[in-house]
């Protein structure tokens, strides 16, 4: 587990600015040996006879060495590249469904609820709650988009399992999860929810996705003071020291969000 951790960057299969794909860049290395290759042929053909014997071998031996590490070279760019396609084939063979309206709404309220206990907040203020819940988790998330460089997908479902996002970058699945925390503590059937559901998510890709990497991201967001945010750090360490998946754990501040995000 780490206590902070930067998002995935670009998918190393996306074009580069300049608009080459990575097949593009395959063709004109290829090219570039096969010309090299004629090159060193026609000066052998046509010069051989104003060439000495030990420039004639060398040119022949650089013809040799340079065709291996070229064929070498392209076989290795080949494989990698026939690997990510197959990534991204098997991509549209995972059942990612978006949450149902009904289900947002109901871990919406549940959440909110929860939060209003604790802050002892009147029916009247509860609709600012819920207001303040829906801002924190968007600037959560987009956050982690900006810093990825990668469109998430948001309120995904995979099996019995949801999830706040998704990012994809390669061979990493990161399934992310936003928790707006006002008090030092974090429920432990919220704990056993997320490495329930985290435990179905990387059995659901590891069936389809072999060799896919499968990493929880978990948003933290906190309205708290020192003392007590320190003393939350200190309590979710000791509740992730064991998981079943590999767990990122970000840090965010509500008030950093807004005024990031939000404030003119």
């Amino acid at each position: 587990m780490t206590t902070d951790v930067e998002a995935a960057g670009q998918e190393s299969d996306a074009r580069d600015p300049r608009g080459l794909s990575p097949r593009n860049y395959l063709f004109l290395i290829i090219a570039l040996i096969a010309v090299v290759c004629l090159a060193v042929s026609l000066i052998l053909a046509f010069a051989s006879d104003s060439l000495s014997s030990v420039q004639s071998w060398l040119l022949i031996l650089f013809l040799l060495l340079f065709s291996v590490v070229g064929v070498s070279f392209v076989t290795w760019l080949v494989v990698r590249h026939s690997r990510q396609l197959a990534v991204s084939a098997d991509d549209g063979s995972i059942n990612w469904r978006t949450t149902s309206p009904e289900k947002q709404k109901r871990r919406l309220n549940l959440e909110v609820s929860e939060l209003g206990s604790i802050l002892a907040v009147d029916d009247a203020q509860m609709a600012d709650l819920r207001a303040a819940y829906i801002v924190a988790e968007d600037l959560a998330l987009r956050r982690i988009q900006n810093e990825a460089g990668i469109p998430l997908m948001r309120k995904v479902t995979l099996g019995a399992a949801d999830f706040d996002a998704v990012l994809l970058d390669g061979h990493l699945v990161v399934f992310i999860s936003v928790l707006f925390l006002v008090e030092p503590k974090v429920p432990k059937k919220k704990i056993k929810r997320l490495f329930r559901e985290a435990t179905i998510a990387r059995n659901a890709v590891n069936e389809i996705r072999r060799g896919s990497k499968v990493r929880l991201l978990l948003l933290l967001v906190t309205q708290l003071d020192r003392e007590s945010e320190a003393e939350l750090r200190s309590t979710v360490a000791d509740h992730f020291k064991s998981t079943p998946v590999d767990v990122d754990i970000r840090w965010m501040d509500f008030q950093q969000l807004q005024k990031t995000y939000s404030d003119a």
